[in-house]
């Protein structure tokens, strides 16, 4: 994870075709996320950032996949919000 004032960026693990979409919780480092969209022509990538924009009420414009577009395991940066406040609207515990 990492935080400035503008953006914070939280590591994400992503199971695609899952029968729900839904935030699991925490997976060593990375906060592990269902989706219901399959990994393809990026439809998972934009089934996540549209979820994510529902789950924390983002603009979409302002979430991105910084790093791992084609992978399970990916960075995503938000635009404008604390790591703290970001842990809230995801209902998520800080990891000490």
């Amino acid at each position: 994870m990492q935080s400035t004032n503008e953006t914070t960026t939280l590591p994400l693990q992503v199971i695609t075709n899952a029968s729900k979409t839904e935030i699991i919780g925490w997976h060593g480092p990375f906060v592990k996320v269902r989706l219901q969209a399959p990994p393809l022509d990026g439809k998972a990538n934009k089934a996540l950032i549209r979820f994510l924009s529902e789950t924390t009420k983002l603009q979409k414009n302002r979430i991105s996949i910084s790093r791992g577009e084609t992978s399970h395991q990916k960075w995503v940066a938000f635009h404008g919000i604390s790591y703290t406040d970001l842990l809230q609207l995801l209902q998520l515990q800080l990891k000490s």
